[in-house]
């Protein structure tokens, strides 16, 4: 199994998901460290099949970081930055 199936099915993840849904909206995750936030938003990402969803980092740096994780957890197809 891989990483981000694991936290895809994650109660929490489900749960903002849910909370999501239909609705546009904005959510403001801090405290992440490393990796995760990449985990997260794309954990998010995919149960939100279909729709768009901007992330938007600090600086230049953690979004290039951000963006090669995001690749690395979706494959570079399945990504349009």
């Amino acid at each position: 199994m891989r990483l981000l199936d694991i936290y895809s099915q994650s109660p929490e993840i489900g749960q903002l998901s849910e909370l999501l849904g239909n609705h546009p909206a904005r959510i403001r995750i801090q405290g992440l460290v490393g990796s995760l936030s990449a985990v997260f938003g794309a954990s998010i990402a995919r149960l939100q099949n279909q729709k768009t969803i901007v992330f938007i980092t600090g600086d230049k740096e953690q979004a290039f970081y951000f963006c090669n994780d995001m690749e690395t957890l979706f494959g570079e197809n399945e990504l349009e930055l």
